[in-house]
């Protein structure tokens, strides 16, 4: 069964905080949807974004920002927890900086859409088990909804995890049995204020000790080794 999912802002004048609670408001509708559809039908969403009048809805921040990309990027994390959803495809490739993941023309470039998502899709590639991370004590958003997302994809010979963080605040991820994060693994974060265009945004790389430090507004890969992120 495939679906379009491209949810709208729930009203004008929006805050950061808001917009990425909104996603998980979203998802609940989405999935109750889902429930709808009988048990034996796989799910996917060919399409998937925020939805164009989303975009111009009293928000700056909204389009080729990096509130875009932290936006599209949970709606990807979220499918890939559910068990159903077999397949999600971003709406569109190519296109402009506000609406693809990449610019078109002779020369495509990443957008923060892009650049959000490719984490996503690295880490999956050859992964045959997902297993959702809750992180205790983590900042929540409006609503109750969760200001720290994390995701492992496990594949034949290697763990690669992404972690979201959605709030305004520093946020500290401890490393060790059934956190999904060991000491000795390469990260490699993006961050930016949720206003910041992709040229701005900043990027930093390291290896795990016990304990490491997630900016606000950043996404994690953890792994054993460091995926093919754009101008790192």
């Amino acid at each position: 069964m495939t679906l379009h999912d491209y949810p709208a802002l729930p009203r004008k004048d929006t805050g950061a905080a808001q917009v990425l609670a909104s996603v998980q408001t979203s998802w609940r509708i989405t999935q109750q949807v889902m429930a709808s559809i009988p048990s034996r039908y796989r799910i996917w969403f060919t399409e998937f974004n925020l939805a164009r009048g989303g975009r111009s809805r009293g928000s700056p921040a909204l389009g080729a920002t990096w509130l875009h990309g932290l936006y599209v990027a949970t709606m990807m994390a979220l499918f890939d927890e559910s068990p159903r959803v077999q397949l999600d495809d971003f709406w569109d490739l190519f296109s402009n900086a506000a609406t693809g993941a990449y610019t078109s023309g002779p020369d495509p470039q990443p957008t923060v859409a892009g650049v959000a998502l490719m984490f996503l899709t690295n880490a999956s590639a050859t992964a045959y088990r997902i297993t959702p991370l809750h992180f205790l004590g983590a900042p929540t958003l409006p609503d109750g909804a969760t200001g720290v997302i994390g995701v492992s994809f496990s594949g034949s010979k290697s763990t690669r995890t992404v972690v979201i963080n959605l709030t305004d605040h520093r946020v500290r991820l401890p490393t060790g049995a059934g956190t999904g994060l060991s000491a000795g693994e390469s990260i490699v974060m993006v961050s930016g204020a949720p206003t910041t265009t992709v040229s701005g945004l900043a990027r930093a790389k390291g290896v795990l000790s016990t304990e490491t430090t997630l900016p606000a507004y950043a996404i994690a890969w953890v792994g054993s080794s460091i995926p093919p992120i754009p101008s790192l």
